[in-house]
């Protein structure tokens, strides 16, 4: 994954795109399994050199989603096109390159003579030696699969999906069991990619990673897109900075500050979510974080190492999917006031 992308050399069905059209459409999709709605009547378009990264949780449909796009399960009702091609079918399999989580391959078999099996399915593959550079090979090839670590297992993976010259690219978590270094360098590769024009579609749990490289953020939940847009729009969706301090006062207990807190930010109309105490760590998003550090100086309320800080699309996301965790990954019921709580609060405190 050490080499820029020459879109001449390396892709050979993007000539015939001068426009950012859309090469898969999906209009009314829905899945059913027996009585379960896996999909439900879900449309979506993905244009050509553009990221878009499927999020949600566990079940939400990301893998339903793009199996009936590959053509691996038969939509229950509604439409999918891919290059103007039923799903599945041969002339569009041969544009298309994939990593999915399900993917295996044989233990006693060596990484070229994968390489150069799934080269033959393709009638324009990828030149081996740029491959093995784009994709830190080199020096691999004659290595046994049951060798390889997880990461390089994973690099394979990625070489098969790209061998090919592929017009677009299913990653389902690539960078999974890749180190830090790995993954940036994997995130270059992806860019460059893009800017020859591939299509990629993103399933992750690394948000860090959706909001390096999406251009578009799909977030499904139930089978149903929820909500749809850039890293930027999505993250405004949940607008607010995230402000954080240690809180050093020893006498005043968290209920008492909790509820002089509330009834501070009722008086000033100062929206207020996601309030989370653990020890002496606050968190919380605000709208207005200058009116809300006006009132922590002006109460006298002492605070060490005072952070204010954009939201990151991760915080978007648990936001915006209804999740009042802490940001720690820890679900604290004491100590963590979701934003009904905090309104409730702020009534009582407006009261008093």
């Amino acid at each position: 994954m050490q080499d820029t992308l020459n879109t001449k050399e390396t892709f050979s069905n993007t000539d015939c795109f001068t426009t950012k059209e859309s090469i898969i459409e999906i209009a009314n999709l829905t899945v059913c399994y027996q009585a379960h709605k896996a999909i439900s009547d879900l449309s979506l378009n993905i244009k050509r050199g553009e990221v878009c990264a499927l999020l949600g949780e566990n079940g939400a449909g990301k893998s339903t989603l793009v199996n009936a796009i590959l053509g691996r399960i038969k939509a229950t009702s509604g439409d999918i096109n891919v290059f103007g091609q039923a799903p599945g079918a041969y002339a569009a399999r041969l544009r298309i390159g994939t990593i999915l989580q399900s993917a295996n391959l044989p233990d006693n078999t060596k990484v070229e003579e994968q390489l150069n099996l799934f080269r033959s399915y393709y009638p324009n593959p990828m030149d081996m030696d740029r491959l093995l550079k784009i994709t830190m090979l080199g020096g691999l090839q004659k290595r046994n699969i049951n060798t390889l670590s997880g990461g390089q297992k994973q690099r394979v993976f990625f070489a098969l999906a790209i061998c090919g010259n592929p017009d677009i690219i299913f990653l389902d978590e690539p960078t999974v069991a890749l180190d830090t270094t790995a993954r940036r360098e994997f995130w270059r590769c992806i860019a460059e990619f893009k800017k020859s024009g591939v299509a990629i579609i993103l399933t992750t749990h690394y948000l860090e990673e959706a909001e390096a490289l999406a251009d578009q953020i799909v977030l499904l939940n139930q089978g149903r897109i929820h909500h749809q847009g850039s890293p930027a729009q999505i993250k405004a969706m949940a607008s607010g900075k995230k402000l954080t301090f240690h809180w050093t006062e020893s006498e005043l207990s968290f209920a008492e500050f909790r509820r002089q807190f509330a009834k501070n930010i009722s008086r000033e109309g100062i929206a207020v979510e996601n309030l989370y105490c653990d020890d002496s760590k606050i968190e919380l998003t605000c709208h207005q974080p200058e009116a809300l550090l006006k009132i922590i100086f002006n109460q006298g309320y002492m605070v060490s190492d005072l952070c204010i800080q954009s939201s990151r699309l991760e915080e978007a996301v648990i936001a915006l999917s209804g999740q009042d965790k802490a940001l720690s990954g820890q679900d604290n019921q004491t100590n963590t006031l979701s934003k009904d709580q905090l309104l409730q609060e702020q009534k009582s405190g407006a009261a008093a």
